[in-house]
């Protein structure tokens, strides 16, 4: 599941201490989002990702701007983050 892969990555770096502050900070959903979509299988629509999404971009923008040198590698991680969700995204408009 997609928000399982970028959560774990975002808290494997400290962006985010629980699954709950992932759901309403970076998914603009109810603190339960995430541990529900992974009891119930379920995938996120397009307006989660797209959330997501947008979030990561504003994330990795301001990073970079404030990062050391030997940070790079972290801003480039975000930025993958959120081409792996656009991936998703235009994978469902391709069907």
């Amino acid at each position: 599941m997609i928000l399982k892969e970028i959560y774990t990555a975002l808290h494997d770096q400290h962006f985010v201490a629980s699954q709950y502050e992932f759901s309403k900070q970076w998914l603009g959903k109810s603190r339960s989002y995430l541990s529900s979509a992974k009891a119930r299988q379920r995938t996120p629509s397009v307006d989660v990702l797209l959330a997501l999404s947008t979030k990561l971009n504003s994330f990795s923008s301001s990073y970079s701007k404030y990062a050391l040198p030997f940070e790079g590698h972290t801003s480039s991680m975000l930025s993958q983050l959120r081409d792996r969700v656009w991936k998703e995204i235009m994978a469902r408009y391709a069907q």
